[in-house]
This record gives C-alpha cells, sequence and structure tokens, in this order.
C-alpha cells in the first residue's frame, strides 16, 4: 500500500517536472510570454499536487 504510494507520488513528480520543462522551455520570444508561462505552469502545478492530495486521500480512505 506505501510503495503504491510512493510510486504515485514518484510519478506524479516526474510529470509535473516534464510538463514544467516543457511549458518553460518553449516560449523564449519575449519575457512576457516567460511570465505567463510561468503563472500558468504554476497553476497547472497546483492542479497536479490537488490532484494527487485527492487520491492519496482516497486511497486511504476506501
Amino acid at each position: 500500500m506505501y510503495t503504491l504510494l510512493l510510486i504515485i507520488g514518484l510519478t506524479v513528480c516526474v510529470l509535473s517536472l516534464s510538463v514544467t520543462i516543457l511549458i518553460g522551455v518553449k516560449p523564449r520570444d519575449s519575457r512576457y510570454n516567460y511570465k505567463v508561462s510561468l503563472r500558468n505552469l504554476f497553476i497547472i502545478y497546483a492542479i497536479i499536487m490537488i490532484l494527487a492530495g485527492v487520491g492519496t486521500y482516497l486511497l486511504f480512505f476506501i
């Protein structure tokens, strides 16, 4: 059970990191695009973390 949670957490971390790198590297046209991408990135990261938290909560209480 705990190993499953660890694996899920690690995959979520790796996925979020890869998404951050992909989105952060793309827009190098101007600083404005970079700032916008960083904000969108933070939103995506927050959503991923919330989903991970909900998933672990469901796993614990089912």
